[in-house]
């Protein structure tokens, strides 16, 4: 019996790749691509996004999608000149609060956000840093790697 207030959700386990969704496949080939042959995530076609907070006309939506159309793979951007691409160069502090609310934050690279002086600010409310540091890292040393060997084999892997 259903609680008043309380979200379901129901999870399905997919027996191998046949079996998934074509939402699900895109994701999954997405992420094995971000992990182990990052050079080719440009080429897929990236995972719909459902979330509500993407399709509302706020600052929050404007700078996520800046986020994911204008920092690509390998480089970083300040929160100031984030704030500035997304048209309120004074929202530092909001840009900051869109990363928090980032419901899916490798897919919408906040990782990729830092502070102005140059450190990794926090990621994930700060529990997350050594996370951010390793993000960083993975596509500082695979960014412009061309022929390199794969990290994975499959994406039942990740």
């Amino acid at each position: 019996m259903a609680r008043t207030g309380v979200a379901s959700f129901a999870c399905v386990v997919c027996k191998g790749q046949e079996d998934m969704t074509a939402p699900l496949k895109e994701c999954t080939d997405w992420l094995h691509a971000y992990f182990c042959d990052p050079g080719t995530t440009e080429k897929l076609p990236f995972p719909a996004f459902h979330h509500p907070i993407f399709h509302e006309a706020t600052f929050t939506s404007r700078v996520l999608q800046t986020l994911l159309r204008d920092v690509k793979f390998g480089e970083t951007v300040s929160y100031k000149h984030l704030a500035e691409m997304a048209g309120n160069s004074k929202a530092v502090r909001a840009v900051g609060g869109a990363m928090r609310k980032n419901p899916v934050p490798l897919l919408v690279p906040c990782h990729r956000v830092i502070s102005n002086n140059g450190n990794i600010g926090n990621y994930m409310g700060g529990k997350g840093n050594h996370l951010k540091q390793w993000l960083l890292t993975h596509e500082k040393l695979s960014h412009g790697k061309k022929n390199k060997a794969s990290l994975c084999s499959s994406p039942s892997q990740l």
